[in-house]
């Protein structure tokens, strides 16, 4: 890659306007223990669109509070003013690097939906917090934070590259190659090394910057910050939440949270609810009449998934109960029964039995690629081959 282009991007990276004062005035609050809840809330009451944000989250049913929260201060008390201090962080953050917003553009190169990625990386957000509490692992606020911003490099290749992305993003959906491994291919550097650039401009925690940059490289049998964060964004893509860009995921990171008390129904509970907490959010988030989740009690008399991958069961299993209700009224239909299976059948079953092959969902790495050796899944296939079922003829492979 030539240089110029290297230069190109630390220019752009040096453009992006600071913080607003108001988030540093929260992080000073912050470290002052004489600090009251008045003050925190003044100051985000000096910004209207932080103030309705915060309100707006504080209300949602992702956090099921009993009554309406009416003021920041009292939004504060409930959701505590370092969770709210990340919330205004990630609302900034977004806000500063879109100052040079075109979507008449963005939509012409087919690039990333800016609002759509805010909706992933606010879900993903949400998602990783909860995985957080309920597991036990590492600070929930922190993690937050990190949820918001670790897509945060995409904007700003949306933003500041946008011709060069189109060709990544293109070639992502075509030739099916990791999005990182186009991005260092195009720029030198991936989104994820971006993003922890921007957190080092901004003086962020290290461990905050760390947990963006290495959002894609879960370690093997280990429980980390990183597997959540990992799992969080996976499970934003299953439940088609806003826009990622990426279709490709990796399992590892799921993987690890299998092999402890993360198990599928409290996964399945868990996108509902960040769903529904997105609905309250986002007036442009919305529903489609066919988005009712299915649980596996709902599915496991007509599918059987036929993997000895367990995270790829796993993988299969959430997206049946996301995308699963069209399969699911056919078979009944047919009186009949569908089997995913990710190689060829040892023998055909009755005739009643349709099968769906899912090899193609399993992408094998380039060995001579930096990227993790490990395979990766094709979530946008994986979806159409569940939501748009084309029954084969009995005992053939579709």
């Amino acid at each position: 890659m030539p240089d110029s282009q290297v230069r190109k991007i630390i220019d752009a990276l040096q453009s992006i306007a600071p913080l607003p004062s108001e988030i540093t005035r929260l992080n000073e609050l912050l470290e002052d223990s004489a600090t009251t809840v008045e003050e925190i809330a003044e100051v985000i009451n000096q910004s209207p669109a932080l103030a309705s944000q915060t309100l707006k989250i504080t209300n949602s049913s992702f956090y099921g509070l009993r009554g309406k929260v009416t003021s920041v201060a009292r939004a504060v008390i409930v959701l505590g003013a370092a969770h709210l201090r990340n919330l205004a962080i990630g609302f900034s953050a977004f806000a500063s690097i879109s100052t040079n917003n075109d979507s008449a553009r963005d939509q012409e190169l087919n690039l990333i939906n800016r609002h759509g990625l805010w909706q992933h990386s606010l879900s993903t957000a949400m998602i990783a917090r909860e995985l957080s509490l309920k597991l036990g692992v590492s600070d929930p606020d922190l993690v937050f934070t990190a949820g918001l911003l670790h897509d945060f490099g995409k904007l700003f290749f949306t933003c500041y590259f946008p011709e060069e992305y189109e060709q990544v993003l293109r070639r992502h959906e075509t030739e099916r190659i990791p999005l990182s491994q186009l991005e260092r291919e195009i720029f030198g550097m991936d989104h994820a090394r971006i993003g922890e650039m921007i957190c080092e401009k901004w003086q962020f925690p290290r461990e905050l910057a760390e947990a963006v940059s290495g959002h894609h490289k879960p370690v093997p049998g280990q429980k980390s910050f990183i597997d959540l964060i990992s799992t969080a964004n996976t499970l934003s893509v299953i439940a088609s939440i806003g826009e990622s860009g990426s279709n490709l995921i990796q399992k590892q990171g799921l993987e690890n949270l299998l092999k402890t008390n993360c198990d599928l129904s409290m996964l399945i509970n868990l996108i509902e609810t960040t769903r529904q907490g997105m609905i309250a959010i986002d007036d442009k988030y919305t529903l489609s009449d066919e988005s009712t989740l299915l649980y596996p009690e709902d599915w496991k008399e007509h599918v059987v998934i036929d993997s000895e991958d367990d995270t790829l069961q796993a993988i299969c299993s959430l997206m049946l109960s996301v995308s699963g209700t069209k399969l699911l009224n056919s078979l009944k239909q047919h009186s009949g029964k569908a089997v995913l299976i990710d190689r060829d059948p040892a023998a055909f079953d009755k005739d009643n039995t349709y099968y769906i092959n899912i090899t193609n969902v399993i992408v094998h790495p380039d060995i001579n690629s930096t990227d993790s050796v490990e395979s990766l899944f094709d979530l946008k296939q994986l979806q159409e081959l569940i939501s748009e079922p084309h029954f084969a003829p009995h005992g053939v492979l579709s």
